[in-house]
């Protein structure tokens, strides 16, 4: 898994979605391709999706 893999997976298991969205740029825009989410812009945001989008198994 890649770097920014381990940190996500590391987001997902300790809910901790502060620390994820802390090491995106401020204006970053967060988009996923083939799920009906998003996008999601500015690191208070991605956090924010991530605790009510977060995903329900590790990844």
């Amino acid at each position: 898994m890649s770097r920014a893999g381990d940190h996500v997976a590391w987001a997902v298991a300790s809910g901790d979605w502060d620390a994820i969205a802390g090491r995106f740029a401020l204006g970053a825009t967060v988009r996923f391709v083939g799920v009906a989410v998003g996008p999601f812009e500015g690191r208070t945001v991605i956090a924010a999706a991530g605790r009510v989008n977060a995903p329900d198994e590790s990844v």
